[in-house]
């Protein structure tokens, strides 16, 4: 239940529409600590049509589109199937570039491509009252699993040490999210230093088949089959 690039807010709003109509005892959720500081990873990265481009008509994700008000701009579109009609890549897989063409290539480390990536990713400054914003998004999100009894296994995923080191305030980051999930008793699991080693990514940050598969032997899977 996730997507490329989605913060706090997509993430509620998919599993809230998850869970209208199925039941799970865990939620994985990745922590990526850029995503807690723009709109761009959250309101505007889940007011995209293409993410309803393949999605069949539900009544449960129409009244989900309502409940989240940076969605409900969304409704007319997929009310009319205009975003399949519009949908310029209806006849190809129902897969993403980087999974098509880049998840089992190795990244030659370069340091320009590095820094555009950051710079990317993370805002010049960082505002405290976004990052404010998007913690009380994960705490309502912790809250609700909670209430019904559903585990939040919240993780973090193996970075480079290139990449870690230019990510000032990343502990601080961490102490604020783990205070967020302790309160309704679930914990922040940090892999950034495991399983990561260059040859273990395909491009500044993203693990290539090889890392996935290493860091899922080697530590992701323990931790699943304890929360199973």
């Amino acid at each position: 239940m996730s997507i490329e690039g989605g913060g706090p807010v997509p993430a509620r709003f998919l599993t809230e529409y998850f869970l209208a109509d199925h039941k799970t005892k865990n939620v994985l959720y990745i922590i990526d600590s850029f995503s807690f500081y723009s709109e761009k990873w959250n309101e505007v990265r889940i007011d995209d049509p293409e993410l309803l481009a393949r999605a069949p008509f539900d009544w449960s994700l129409i009244q989900t589109l309502w409940e989240f008000p940076s969605t409900r701009g969304l409704i007319p579109g997929y009310l009319t199937g205009f975003y399949k009609i519009n949908n310029q890549k209806r006849f190809a897989p129902d897969l993403s570039d980087s999974e098509l063409s880049k998840f089992t290539r190795t990244y030659r480390t370069n340091k320009r491509v590095d820094e555009r990536r950051m710079a990317f990713l993370y805002p010049e400054q960082k505002s405290t009252e976004t990052f404010d914003k998007y913690l009380s998004e994960l705490n309502h999100l912790a809250i609700a699993l909670a209430e019904r009894n559903i585990n939040l296994i919240a993780i973090k995923t193996p970075l480079p040490e290139r990449v870690l080191t230019k990510l000032p305030g990343e502990d601080e980051f961490d102490m604020k999210i783990q205070s967020v999930l302790q309160a309704s008793g679930f914990e922040l699991h940090d892999f950034t230093t495991v399983s990561n080693e260059d040859a273990f990514f395909y491009d500044t940050d993203h693990l290539n088949k090889e890392g996935v598969i290493n860091f899922m032997d080697k530590h992701l899977g323990d931790l699943l089959r304890i929360k199973r």
